[in-house]
């Protein structure tokens, strides 16, 4: 409920501004990742503290400490009179920039030249991968921690009490996906098959693909998503729908730009991005409506690991999957939506 005091304006300009603010450092944060290599740097200062991106999480991090120190920080209760403020904010600008100089100019070279040394490039881009998903995980736990007056609601998805649930949920999901290949491959007589690779360098995508899932989940969903929300929610936006579609729309469009590759061009790309957006909506929805970040995490795993031919498939005599892996992605993610809302008889969010 969305109570406004006595002559106070039920969006207050500065709210406005603000939520404004939410969805610019959340766009930005996502072309960052795309063009961090072009950041232009500071003079005289060793890597990676030469980044931009270290004075504005140094400068950032200072100001979220007198905001702490202060109680600026603190969310009013929604059942109070209540708006956005900077401090408020602040954490949220703070948490963004310090995960992209972590996971970029720190981790970055570091991960190159670990891997460097493994001469099998498929087995290289794996331990890139996966080592890069362990560091945006551990970014991800500070973030939650810094991020406090979200803490209650990250917390809340990520309870350990809902796992049993989302495998449940996730077995289904696989069986049902797996029928519908099955059955495809035996209407056009193909058989089953997957892209050859050695045993080490399977095991190796598997483990990247599934750390991937769940620390780009952890991230996006578990926390940006939940704190975005909590964020417009104190802005004044009131509570319902809308503010949960708002936060999964503005999540979704910047995980869609952290996707972006510079080298390509963008009419090359088109069709990946929209598949992301419409993948980084869905698996928003999905956190909405389950609540379980277990579950989206797996579904996410899941969907990684169909991309990246893991599973064995119908194939064409050519070596191509029957039915694309996108859309085996996008039948996975369906059916999980269709097993918590037949568990709980729920049309709309949780």
């Amino acid at each position: 409920m969305n109570v406004s005091s006595p002559g106070r304006p039920r969006f207050p300009a500065a709210s406005w501004a603000l939520a404004g603010l939410v969805a610019a450092a959340l766009f930005t944060s996502g072309l960052i990742r795309s063009f961090h290599d072009s950041t232009p740097r500071l003079p005289g200062l060793p890597a990676p503290f030469d980044s931009l991106l270290f004075a504005g999480s140094l400068l950032a991090g200072l100001a979220v400490l007198w905001a702490r120190r202060n109680g600026r920080d603190r969310f009013t209760p929604l059942r109070e009179p209540h708006q956005l403020t900077l401090p408020q904010v602040l954490p949220l600008v703070f948490v963004l920039l310090l995960e992209k100089w972590t996971t970029g100019p720190v981790l970055e070279p570091i991960l190159d030249r670990l891997v460097a040394r493994l001469e099998n490039p498929p087995l290289a881009d794996a331990a890139f991968r996966g080592l890069s998903a362990i560091g945006l995980l551990a970014v991800g736990f500070l973030g939650a921690f810094v991020l406090r007056q979200s803490w209650p609601r990250i917390r809340a998805v990520m309870h350990p009490g809902r796992i049993p649930a989302a495998l449940l949920f996730l077995g289904i999901s696989v069986a049902g996906t797996g029928l519908v290949a099955w059955g495809t491959g035996i209407l056009v007589h193909a058989p089953w098959g997957w892209l050859p690779r050695p045993p080490g360098v399977l095991i190796a995508v598997t483990l990247a693909q599934v750390a991937r899932g769940l620390a780009e989940e952890a991230w996006y969903r578990g926390i940006l998503q939940v704190t975005v929300v909590r964020l417009l929610l104190q802005a004044g936006f009131p509570g319902g729908r809308g503010v949960r579609v708002a936060g999964i729309l503005l999540v979704a469009g910047a995980f869609t730009l952290e996707h972006l590759d510079p080298a390509r061009g963008l009419a090359l790309q088109r069709g990946e991005l929209v598949w992301v957006f419409a993948m980084g909506t869905l698996l928003g929805t999905l956190l909405e409506v389950s609540r379980n970040l277990w579950l989206v995490a797996g579904v996410h795993a899941l969907v990684n690991l169909l991309v990246a031919l893991v599973f064995p498939l119908p194939i064409t005599p050519d070596g191509v999957p029957v039915l694309p892996p996108g859309v085996l992605a996008t039948i996975l993610v369906f059916l999980s939506f269709a097993g918590v809302v037949a568990a709980h008889r729920r049309r709309g969010f949780a």
